[in-house]
C-alpha cells in the first residue's frame, strides 16, 4: 500500500512537472523540500505595455485586471466616439501614447457603434502620418468581410482580434508582430446563446452586430400561435400570423413535415415570408422535451449567401431552446448544491477551531485554579493562532465569495478552493492536496471555475471506495492543442476507477452513481460541464483504471479576457 502511495503522488508530482509553455510562454519551476512539492507557472508578460481603450467600464476593468494578473503594466482610457468628438478624442489618445509610451494599443471597435474604433485608429494615423503606431482592434463579432475591409482602410494596423484575447496574440504583438483573425465563427460559441441568459438580448446583439437583418419568433400558445419576439425590419404583421402560417410554407414546420426551410426572393413567387425588403430567410422549428412543434424561428437578410451561417445559427439556437428549462432548474439548484458545500465546509472547520478554543479555557482555568502559571503564555499563544486561524478561513471565504465574478486568479482560486475541501475531504477520510498553484490570471469568471472543480473535488472524495490511503490530487497543465492553449485541472485519485456499464451516462442529467439516496442528486457533474461549456471549455474523463482510480480534468481556454 505504501508502493501504491508513493507512486500516486509521484505521478502526480510528475506530470506537474511537465508543463511547457511554448511561443514565448514563460514556465518556472519552484521546488520545496517537502513532499509537497509544486510548480510555479505563468506566462510573463512583464515587458508588455499596453494601452487599453474601450467605453464600457466593466470591459475596460475585466481585461486590465487580468492583464496585469500577469505581469502586464497596463494603461486603461474610457471613450466614447461620436462625429463630434472624434478629433478631440485622437488628441487625447496621442497625449496619452506620448506619456505612457506602449508597446501595444488595443481599441475596442465598437465605441459603442460598430467601426467606431476603426475610425478612431484611422484618425490617429491620419493625424500624426510619421508615427507607426502599434495599434490592433478588438471585437467580440468580426465578420470576415469587416476583417477585410479593417485592412483595406487602415494599412498600418497590426491586426484586429476576436475577444477573448489570448496571451500569444498580445505576445506577438508586442514583439512588433501582427495578427488577424480571420472573422467570426458562430459554431464555436463566439456569439453562443449560452453566453446570454435572455434570448431577447441574444437576438438584439446578433442584429446589432449584422448577422442577421431580423429575427422572428413564433410560439405555440394553448394550441394558437402568436408572436413571442421580433428584431429588426422583419416581414410578419402580428395580426396576420394564422393566416400567413397557414398558406405559407411554415404550416410544413408547424405540422412536422419539414424540420426547416430556406427561402430565397429570385426561387420563389410567394413573398409573404420576404416582405418587401428580405431577399432571404431561414426557418427552423424547436421542438420541446417531448416532440411537440414547441417555436417557430425565423432569420431574415436583405442580401443573400447566408445559408453556412444560418445553419451555425440554428445549432445554437436550438441546443440553448432544449436545454432552457432544465439548465434554469439546474442553476438555481447549483445556489443551494455551492452554498451547502460552503456552509458544510464552514462549519466543519470552525467547529474544529471552537473545539481548540474551548481546550485551551479548559486548560487556562485549570491552570489559575492550580496556580500553575507557567502553562499560561503557552496556553494563551495557541489559542490565539487558533484565533488567527479562524480569521484567515473567514478572509478566504469572504475573498472567494466577493470575487466570484471578477476575472480568475489562479492561486487565490485554488486556495479558496483548498479551504472549502479540506474539510470534507476529512470527512470522507481522504488526503486531499493541491500540487500545484500557477501564478496567472485568466480573463474566465473564478464561480466558473470554482463551481466545476468543487463538484470534480467531492466527486472523488466522497465516491472513494479504498479501505485506506484514500488520496485526491488536484494538478494544473498548459496544454497546447491545434495552435491554441489550454488550461487543464487534473482532479486525479486512486480510488476503484468507474465501472465500463457507467461510462456512457457519466454526463446526462439526471443520472446519479452515488450509493446513498440523499446523495442522488444527478445535476453535479452535468452542471459542471455546462458550466465549463459556457466559458468554452469541457470536462473529461481523461483516464480511468479499474482497481487504480481516475482522472477528471477540467479544461479552460487560455484567454485574457
Amino acid at each position: 500500500m505504501q508502493h501504491q502511495t508513493n507512486n500516486f503522488w509521484a505521478d502526480a508530482q510528475r506530470e506537474a512537472r511537465g508543463v511547457r509553455l511554448k511561443m514565448g510562454l514563460h514556465g518556472s519551476f519552484l521546488s520545496e523540500t517537502d513532499e509537497h512539492e509544486y510548480i510555479d507557472v505563468h506566462f510573463d508578460l512583464s515587458l508588455c505595455r499596453i494601452l487599453l481603450v474601450d467605453d464600457k467600464q466593466d470591459s475596460l476593468e475585466r481585461l486590465e485586471q487580468t492583464l496585469k494578473g500577469n505581469g502586464a503594466c497596463v494603461y486603461s482610457l474610457l471613450l466614447t466616439v461620436t462625429p463630434a468628438n472624434l478629433v478631440e478624442l485622437t488628441k487625447q489618445l496621442a497625449v496619452s501614447i506620448e506619456t505612457f509610451k506602449p508597446n501595444l494599443i488595443l481599441i475596442d471597435n465598437a465605441l459603442p457603434q460598430k467601426n467606431d474604433g476603426l475610425m478612431l485608429a484611422d484618425k490617429l494615423f491620419a493625424l500624426n502620418p510619421e508615427n507607426d503606431f502599434p495599434c490592433a482592434l478588438i471585437s467580440h463579432h468580426f465578420l470576415p468581410e469587416d476583417v477585410a475591409c479593417i485592412q483595406e482602410k487602415v494599412t498600418k494596423l497590426r491586426g484586429a482580434l476576436l475577444r477573448p484575447v489570448t496571451p500569444e496574440q498580445v505576445l506577438i504583438l508586442c514583439q512588433g508582430g501582427t495578427v488577424w483573425s480571420e472573422g467570426v465563427k458562430i459554431a464555436s460559441n463566439t456569439l453562443s446563446p449560452n453566453r446570454f441568459s435572455d434570448f431577447r438580448d441574444y437576438y438584439l446583439k446578433l442584429k446589432a452586430s449584422g448577422f442577421a437583418d431580423a429575427f422572428v419568433v413564433l410560439e405555440s400558445y394553448k394550441g394558437e400561435w402568436r408572436l413571442e419576439h421580433g428584431e429588426g425590419e422583419f416581414p410578419l404583421v402580428a395580426a396576420d400570423i394564422r393566416r400567413v402560417l397557414q398558406e405559407s410554407d411554415l404550416h410544413l414546420l408547424a405540422d412536422k413535415r419539414l424540420p426547416e426551410i430556406f427561402i430565397k426572393r429570385r426561387n420563389t413567387p410567394d413573398s409573404r415570408l420576404l416582405g418587401n425588403t428580405i431577399k432571404e430567410a431561414f426557418w427552423f422549428s424547436i421542438l420541446s422535451s417531448d416532440g411537440v412543434v414547441q417555436k417557430l424561428v425565423g432569420l431574415c437578410w436583405k442580401m443573400e449567401g447566408h445559408r453556412q451561417l444560418a445553419e451555425a445559427l440554428r445549432d445554437s439556437i436550438q441546443e440553448k431552446y432544449l436545454n432552457q428549462a432544465w439548465q434554469a432548474w439546474a442553476q438555481h439548484n447549483a445556489n443551494f448544491i455551492s452554498s451547502g458545500l460552503t456552509v458544510h465546509s464552514l462549519i466543519h472547520e470552525h467547529q474544529q477551531y471552537l473545539h481548540q478554543i474551548q481546550a485551551g479555557l479548559e486548560t487556562l482555568q485549570l491552570a489559575i485554579a492550580q496556580q500553575r502559571l507557567e502553562f499560561l503564555p503557552r496556553t494563551c499563544e495557541s489559542m490565539m493562532q487558533t484565533w488567527k486561524n479562524m480569521q484567515a478561513l473567514a478572509i478566504v471565504l469572504l475573498k472567494g465569495q466577493a470575487s466570484r465574478t471578477a476575472p480568475a486568479h489562479i492561486p487565490d482560486l485554488l486556495e479558496t478552493l483548498d479551504t472549502l475541501m479540506q474539510p470534507y475531504a476529512k470527512e470522507a477520510h481522504v488526503d486531499f492536496r493541491i500540487i500545484n498553484k500557477p501564478r496567472l490570471s485568466i480573463g474566465i469568471a473564478t464561480a466558473n471555475l470554482l463551481i466545476p472543480l468543487t463538484n470534480l473535488v467531492s466527486n472523488a472524495c466522497k465516491h472513494h471506495f479504498r479501505s485506506s490511503e484514500r488520496r485526491v490530487s488536484l494538478v494544473t497543465q498548459i496544454q497546447q492543442d491545434n495552435g491554441q492553449y489550454w488550461l487543464d485541472f487534473q482532479v486525479r485519485d486512486n480510488g476503484g476507477g468507474i465501472p465500463s456499464y457507467q461510462l456512457n451516462r457519466l454526463f446526462q442529467a439526471g443520472i446519479s452513481f452515488a450509493q446513498e439516496a440523499e446523495q442522488q442528486h444527478g445535476i453535479g457533474l452535468w452542471l459542471a460541464r455546462t458550466i465549463a461549456n459556457r466559458v468554452d471549455g469541457d470536462i473529461l474523463l481523461s483516464s480511468n483504471f479499474r482497481g487504480l482510480g481516475c482522472c477528471f480534468t477540467l479544461r479552460v481556454p487560455l484567454v485574457l479576457g
